[in-house]
């Protein structure tokens, strides 16, 4: 499945947001003609603008051109982790990558398992689920075995077209700055989790100190 993540992937958050429209409208004739093409979006860092005027501009914008927000609701580092990887392969070609796999593997599990248990108190069940994953060397190298964790840990995996269709996706959290994931933004709107949502809700920040003392 494709779906539009605009051209240059500009930072909607920022104070100068830039032209969403026009980051979109470059991308659409590109992926028009593909089979697998679908009328879905993801704001680029799940950034949806810093104030709630901007959020409604970014919203409206997706809204005219028939795009569905194609939120994540399990938010996660990935990107963080293929970085210091892509880095110690500069200087050693020989290091050993596997234990930046299992590094991973830990990490995406931890993070599903707190975002699920935060959906099943904000919603009152589990969702089907988006997880984050980039398109980086980490997802290239470790992709079945993240898949094989998974299902070991009682996941099991639903096409994106499922997935999108189910009504939460449909949710527009009354929140500014809206960003991070569909279910960390819903229970920032509940008003009920002071104290318990981080900000920002994933960073290479928090697995840099674990990575350190890891010597990864």
């Amino acid at each position: 499945m494709v779906g539009n993540h605009t051209y240059d992937h500009a930072y909607y958050g920022g104070r100068s947001p830039g032209d969403l429209a026009s980051d979109i409208d470059r991308v659409a004739p590109l992926i028009a003609a593909l089979p697998t093409a679908r009328p879905w979006f993801r704001f680029p860092y799940l950034a949806e603008g810093r104030t709630s005027q901007d959020r409604d501009r970014m919203r409206a914008i997706l809204a005219e051109r028939g795009l569905l927000n194609a939120h994540v609701t399990i938010d996660a580092s990935d990107w963080y982790v293929a970085d210091r990887l892509v880095s110690r392969l500069k200087i050693d070609r020989d290091a050993d990558v596997s234990r930046y796999g299992d590094y991973l593997i830990a990490h995406l599990l931890d993070r599903a398992t707190f975002y699920d248990g935060l959906a099943r108190e904000v919603l009152g069940y589990s969702p089907p689920h988006s997880l984050l994953l980039h398109h980086n060397l980490t997802t290239a190298l470790f992709l079945p075995n993240i898949l094989q964790s998974f299902r070991k840990a009682g996941w099991r995996a639903v096409d994106a077209d499922t997935v999108f269709a189910h009504p939460l996706y449909l949710a527009q959290p009354d929140i500014a700055p809206a960003a991070h994931s569909l279910i960390w933004q819903l229970a920032k709107a509940s008003g009920g989790f002071y104290g318990r949502l981080r900000s920002p809700g994933e960073d290479g920040a928090y697995e840099k100190p674990a990575m350190d003392a890891l010597g990864l």
